[in-house]
């Protein structure tokens, strides 16, 4: 839309003219009338009511005035909140975790974060490493923890190897009484082999690195359900239906390790392990960055 046009319509609502409006603004009076009637023309209605003595807007004219008006006072907001993002006094950081790691290390850092920048906003998600990937690579995540990223728009930052843990209900033909309330080590995985699993979606890194694992010792197991995460499989082995594979911290949630009706044991770090660690695009703001090393400093020190 021509940038002249709102002054023109203002300045002949203010004298009734086209011709004062005109002298008025250091503009011709054909250029003022010329770019009204293309305006008039697009609209498909008169903008100016010509009478006799004076010119005025129409109900069509008083209209888009203020649609102008009204279009100018947004755009100084917008260049003033635009200013504030740059200048990081507003805005949106998203952050991403795989379940359920958010739940242990948000309340720690979120309340210094808001301290350093009370204006930003965190929006925080739980989500599958794969879907994260997705996210981070078309900017709708800023930073990721749980699982690495193999991308090169991609920085990784690995924190630690966590073991992973296999819990068997009592359901299961390999369990054993005299192992509960205690973490065994895992010697032998065959003693797996063809019992039931509650195994976690596929395009779960997790899943894939002990899919792999499963192959790799030549295991035969029977899926008897699929879900989202490994908390709700936990959840359910707890409840007596079949085994596996599980990290510490769901087994803590779950308040499985003194629980007296399944089996823990931990799977050797050489055969099957999570690298965890804080993955975010390679060129990253100064909240952003603050927020990676409040994440850093506490995951550490957790570590």
């Amino acid at each position: 839309m021509n940038k002249n046009l709102k002054d023109f319509l203002t300045s002949i609502n203010k004298t009734h003219s086209i011709s004062r409006a005109a002298d008025e603004l250091y503009v011709t009076q054909p250029y003022v009338s010329q770019t009204i009637h293309k305006y008039e023309i697009k609209f498909g209605t008169p903008l100016l009511q010509r009478n006799k003595d004076s010119t005025v807007l129409t109900y069509a004219g008083q209209r888009l005035l203020a649609y102008l008006i009204e279009q100018d006072k947004n755009y100084v907001h917008l260049e003033r909140e635009m200013a504030n993002i740059a200048k990081f006094k507003t805005g949106i950081i998203r952050l991403g975790t795989n379940h359920p790691l958010g739940r242990y290390f948000l309340p720690t850092i979120l309340p210094e974060f808001h301290q350093l920048y009370p204006d930003l906003q965190v929006q925080f998600i739980e989500t599958p490493t794969s879907k994260a990937a997705y996210l981070l690579d078309n900017d709708e995540l800023d930073i990721f923890y749980g699982m690495g990223i193999e991308k090169k728009s991609i920085t990784f930052q690995s924190l630690a190897a966590s073991p992973v843990y296999l819990i068997i209900s009592k359901q299961v033909d390999c369990y054993d009484p005299q192992l509960c309330g205690v973490i065994t080590p895992l010697t032998n995985p065959q003693l797996l082999n063809n019992q039931e699993i509650i195994m976690t979606r596929s395009d779960s890194k997790f899943q894939q690195q002990v899919t792999h694992f499963i192959t790799a010792q030549q295991l035969t197991l029977k899926t008897i359900a699929v879900v989202p995460d490994m908390d709700l499989a936990t959840r359910i082995v707890s409840h007596q239906l079949g085994l596996t594979f599980t990290t510490m911290e769901a087994l803590i949630d779950n308040n499985l390790l003194t629980a007296k009706n399944v089996n823990i044991y931990k799977v050797p770090e050489t055969m099957l392990a999570i690298e965890k660690g804080i993955s975010y695009k390679t060129e990253v703001t100064a909240p952003i960055q603050t927020m990676i090393e409040l994440l850093l400093s506490y995951l550490k020190e957790d570590v």
